[in-house]
């Protein structure tokens, strides 16, 4: 194909969601039990298929997995939060590295965000790096996110709050069904439109906790608890609309998951043999991610460029980082990552990574002579700059 034939026609993300077709089966039983919110039919079967979704995904059967569907995926950080009745003002360490819900939701909890660097090569805040905040911060909660979808050390992650007594929420937006659920950690899921498994609009927590998914469900439907509230919840239920779009997704994911595995098996082949000087994150586990980002050896805004001016469409996903944002410059706390004697600048991996990381078109309606195109142009403008630079 000739760049005209891609002209305004790579976009970088385009949501795979049920065809009205598909969804009208689940959208005629809904109107036939004129359920429409409130834990309906739809809400219990779609928690009931994403648990043994992510089950099975993760090869768990070791415990129960119980699981509280929300709105959305903030409204579950924010229940996850409350949960916890921490006193207000107390420090929850964050990545700096993340989509900003994930700090709004702490200080819409009355908490105060601690902002933490990242790791140079996960690009996530790690338990190794939370047990060396531990000794030189107060702070009463974490939140690791799984960065662009891939999966956090959830055995590593256990082992933190064992030993700390801290409590840890694991902000997994993009990365069902692969996070893996910790014994003693909560696990929150996006289902937004854009993520690889999306509704539209929703989220869920996942623990292996009884007693926290009850008291997950009850938050989320205002703080009612035997028809009284003691605790100060919010409507943050899953609507019977949004259940069947989830209920249809799931009969849809085999299909949709060996797209997303063909796709990210022919861009990781074609960056290792034509893009030799550019870097991906570093997974811990063996998981398909929600978003395709790459890290260059140059400023990003050079290849953004090129790309877009040969019709394919690039994102700056989770920049600018949050500590360079105004709200957070205010009403957040800053760590200092300077470790083990390290005199190194606050945020120097953060700082990097919003200089050189680009998110490439990563979708499911994507064709491989299209991926060939994008990682062609990339190779053809990193090759210019280096003669250039020369």
């Amino acid at each position: 194909m000739s760049k005209d034939d891609h002209t305004k026609r790579i976009q970088c993300l385009v949501p795979d969601l049920p065809s009205p077709s598909e969804l009208l089966p689940y959208l005629e039983k809904m109107h036939k039990n004129r359920w429409y919110s409130n834990f309906g039919e739809l809400s219990v079967a779609f928690e009931l298929g994403i648990i043994d979704l992510l089950a099975k995904t993760t090869h768990d059967n070791s415990e129960q997995i119980f699981c509280c569907s929300t709105s959305s995926g903030t409204a579950a950080l924010e229940i996850a939060l409350s949960a916890l009745n921490l006193e207000k003002d107390l420090n929850v360490l964050v990545p700096s590295l993340t989509f900003p819900a994930t700090a709004t939701s702490i200080l819409r909890s009355s908490l105060i965000p601690l902002i933490s660097d990242v790791c140079s090569e996960s690009w996530q805040l790690t338990p190794k790096l939370a047990f060396e905040l531990a000794d030189q911060y107060d702070f009463s909660a974490v939140i690791p996110v799984a960065t662009f979808g891939v999966s956090v050390d959830s055995d590593g992650w256990d082992r933190f709050t064992k030993q700390t007594k801290i409590p840890v929420i694991i902000d997994a937006a993009g990365a069902f069904p692969f996070q893996k659920i910790p014994k003693h950690c909560t696990v929150v899921f996006s289902f937004h439109a854009t993520k690889a498994f999306g509704i539209g609009e929703g989220g869920a927590i996942f623990s292996k906790s009884q007693l926290s998914n009850r008291k997950h469900q009850h938050l989320s439907n205002f703080g009612f608890k035997n028809g009284v509230i003691n605790d100060l919840g919010f409507n943050a239920k899953l609507s019977e609309y949004h259940s069947a779009v989830g209920v249809a997704q799931l009969v849809r994911w085999p299909e949709m998951l060996t797209k997303r595995r063909n796709l990210n098996r022919t861009y990781d082949e074609l960056i290792r043999n034509n893009l030799p000087t550019v870097n991906i994150q570093k997974a811990i586990f063996s998981n398909i991610p929600s978003l395709k980002v790459i890290k260059l050896n140059v400023l990003s805004s050079f290849l953004i460029s090129r790309l877009k001016d040969a019709g394919i469409e690039t994102k700056k996903w989770y920049l600018p980082t949050l500590n360079q944002h105004p709200l957070f410059k205010r009403e957040a706390r800053t760590a200092n990552n300077n470790i083990n004697g390290k005199q190194n600048e606050v945020f120097s991996n953060s700082n990097q990574l919003s200089k050189h990381l680009v998110g490439l078109p990563f979708h499911n309606f994507l064709n491989t002579q299209e991926i060939q195109y994008v990682i062609e142009i990339a190779s053809n403008s990193l090759s210019s700059m280096k003669i250039v630079n020369g």
